[in-house]
């Protein structure tokens, strides 16, 4: 018993073969020029047949070698990433540790200056106290100069925290500056994934 496969496969030699002996009759039937039409005809139609294969075949090759080029490209940039990335983060961390050391600095070096200026001022305060006691110059004259040596403290205190916030706006728009730039790295990173 021929499974369904025999028996199409049996139909198919079948057809052939009775297309072939039509053919046969029928290129007994033509003449000589109506052949050769015939064969330019089929050359024709094989060369066209050639050339949609053969553009098939280079068109598949060149998705292929896009395909293959797109694939490198992408590993390429994900190593880039993947290499950045870690450095990007730890400039981060450097510029945030470096900026808060810099604003401990601004604060202790301000603190430091007031201590300095009130240090002066009660210096001063203590000369004069020492010159009236001497006899040098009067009660007056020694509260006069006391007054000066506050406001002169008062005046270098304030400008010292007015250099003091100065700097610190400073280090504030140099983090920021910097910050911009690694955080634009990271989005061009990003973008280019």
């Amino acid at each position: 018993m021929k499974t369904s496969t025999q028996n199409i496969q049996a139909m198919g030699t079948s057809v052939a073969a009775d297309y072939t002996g039509k053919e046969k009759s029928l290129a007994e039937q033509t003449g000589y020029f109506k052949k050769i039409q015939v064969k330019m005809e089929g050359s024709k139609a094989a060369g066209e047949a050639l050339k949609r294969i053969t553009l098939a075949k280079v068109e598949g090759e060149a998705e292929i070698a896009l395909t293959a080029i797109n694939i490198t490209v992408a590993t390429i940039k994900t190593a880039m990433v993947a290499n950045a990335m870690p450095q990007i983060g730890s400039l981060a961390t450097r510029l945030n540790s470096s900026t808060a050391a810099v604003n401990q600095a601004l604060t202790n070096g301000g603190l430091a200056e007031v201590a300095t200026h009130m240090n002066n001022r009660e210096a001063n305060k203590k000369l004069f106290i020492d010159l009236n006691k001497e006899g040098k110059i009067s009660l007056e004259e020694q509260e006069i100069l006391s007054s000066f040596a506050e406001a002169d403290a008062a005046s270098d205190i304030v400008r010292s925290r007015a250099r003091t916030e100065e700097a610190r706006n400073t280090v504030d728009a140099l983090h920021g500056c910097a910050l911009s730039g690694i955080t634009s790295s990271q989005e061009i990173l990003q973008r280019n994934r």
